[in-house]
């Protein structure tokens, strides 16, 4: 008899949680975007203006049929631009007839684009353009002129002795009386990259792989694809990695394998290329190594020591 009663016992404490249960509404889960977006924020308010417009058709070239991204392009053209004053675009597919769409999304006024608060801005305002289509922004394209770690106003003469580099972009709309434009010292890049997280960086400019703009930049990517010398006008061959900006399972050696392969195939001249991908989870790491390299170093000058660089 007592065995009949635990079992009864039992089975209405089960049934009373299960009934329990099924009045309890689950809590709703975040949903992830499962897609991931670009964006490329283009200053071309210089004599690369030419090639930004080159570069727009060949994103719209290269978007996969099958894309569910989107390519965001921040424009500042030069003063012939149509139009000729900063807008935002979004490239994508037109899922009905597969054909391209580019579409303004936003005008702004004419502003020097090398202002990190510009930036700043323009990064806000696609990421609230991405949540309303679901999407990510989690890659990010910086395209322009650029002197790494050259401070602005102090053009890059490679047969004279300049200080370390550090600045990127060059904006002549907003420098009517000045002699070098508008630049943003990558100090100010990093100011306006805060509290901002991105899987990827590309610096489609001169000069911006020294390991003081990575280290600088490190807290924002996990990965910078960067050049240590010149990057022809031309740039990117975007036809080719528009597919990769919008792609959620890249592989970021991918990129780097598309651009080299690009210009080795060209002839003379153009057969020129160097570039470099950095994991920025290391460089924490070798900030801490070179600043034991460096009191090594100078323990041993000061002993009279011959240098040692083993």
């Amino acid at each position: 008899m007592k065995f009949y009663s635990r079992i009864c016992i039992q089975l209405i404490i089960i049934s009373g949680s299960c009934l329990w249960q099924g009045c309890v509404q689950p809590e709703p889960e975040d949903v992830v975007p499962v897609s991931k977006s670009t964006l490329i924020y283009m200053v071309a308010d210089n004599n690369l203006d030419y090639y930004g417009v080159k570069n727009i058709k060949e994103l719209e070239q290269g978007l996969p049929v099958d894309s569910k991204g989107y390519i965001f392009v921040f424009v500042d053209r030069g003063k012939g631009g149509n139009p000729n004053h900063p807008y935002l675009l979004q490239i994508s597919r037109n899922t009905v007839n597969q054909s391209i769409t580019s579409t303004i999304l936003q005008s702004y006024k004419e502003q020097n684009s090398c202002n990190p608060e510009c930036l700043k801005q323009i990064i806000n305002d696609v990421e609230g353009y991405c949540q309303s289509l679901d999407t990510r922004l989690s890659r990010l394209v910086l395209w322009s002129h650029g002197s790494g770690w050259l401070p602005q106003g102090i053009s890059f003469d490679s047969n004279k002795h300049n200080p370390m580099l550090r600045s990127f972009g060059l904006d002549d709309g907003e420098a009517l009386a000045k002699e070098n434009g508008e630049e943003m010292e990558i100090t100010g890049l990093a100011e306006a990259l805060s509290g901002h997280q991105f899987e990827y960086l590309i610096m489609d400019a001169c000069f911006m792989g020294t390991v003081e703009t990575a280290y600088e930049l490190k807290d924002y990517f996990d990965y910078m694809i960067l050049s240590p010398s010149e990057i022809l006008s031309m740039g990117f061959p975007y036809k080719e990695v528009a597919c990769d900006l919008v792609n959620s399972d890249i592989k970021v050696q991918d990129i780097v394998n598309k651009y080299f392969a690009f210009y080795a195939d060209k002839k003379n001249a153009f057969c020129s290329a160097t570039i470099s991908m950095v994991n920025c989870n290391y460089l924490t790491e070798l900030a801490q190594s070179m600043q034991v390299y460096y009191e090594k170093l100078l323990k041993e000058k000061r002993n009279g020591n011959p240098l040692s660089y083993d």
